[in-house]
């Protein structure tokens, strides 16, 4: 069964139900929420390429990616 996978930043991952949450449950997968609130798009573009180079991403995953605003960065 293909599994849910979000990436973004607070709107994706928060202390209550988010659109990755109630997108899970309407289309009855399993969430795998890679979420991180405060990040800016340079971190979800680094995570979603660190999960696939380390086969995090099966081949009948969903991927959802909720960017954040354009000139929103991450210092790491």
């Amino acid at each position: 069964m293909p599994r849910l996978i979000t990436y973004g930043c607070s709107f994706t991952d928060y202390k209550w139900s988010t659109w990755a949450d109630i997108l899970a449950e309407n289309c009855e997968l399993d969430l795998y929420n890679r979420g991180l609130g405060g990040c800016g798009n340079n971190f979800i573009f680094a995570r979603l390429k660190q999960d696939m180079a380390l086969g995090k991403i099966q081949k009948n995953d969903i991927i959802r990616i909720m960017w954040c605003y354009y000139n929103r960065v991450s210092v790491f």
